[in-house]
């Protein structure tokens, strides 16, 4: 039923405003540092780089999860945009890690040593 209702086709509509907004929270953070000496100013633009990376993680997720495209390869090419690029992260090493968590969410390792649980939660 939910298929029908189209709940889960994505909206390019949305992830084009969320790329956009996203990478203009970029260049306004990457302004207000090279244009200003105030120390206030700069303590701003960390908190707006702050919330730039806090969303590519969010976008890297949507991209590597393959939601945006139908095709595969170009939701691999975003990953590695907003993840490898813009974060400095791997998107293999976070395919591999999230492939994880989601065949054992929310479950801890049995023991210390062990690796059988949720990488997500035991990190």
């Amino acid at each position: 039923k939910l298929i029908q209702m189209g709940m889960f086709k994505s909206s390019k509509l949305f992830y084009i405003y969320k790329c956009s907004f996203n990478m203009s929270m970029w260049a306004c953070a990457c302004l207000m540092m090279y244009l200003s000496s105030n120390p206030l100013v700069h303590v701003a633009s960390a908190l707006i780089m702050g919330l730039f990376w806090q969303q590519c993680g969010w976008l890297a997720h949507d991209f590597l999860h393959h939601q945006v495209f139908k095709q595969r390869k170009y939701g691999d090419l975003g990953g590695i945009f907003w993840g490898n690029l813009m974060q400095g992260y791997s998107m293999q090493w976070w395919k591999n890690k999230h492939n994880g968590h989601h065949a054992v969410p929310n479950l801890h390792n049995s023991s210390v040593h062990a690796t059988d649980g949720d990488p997500d939660i035991d990190t």
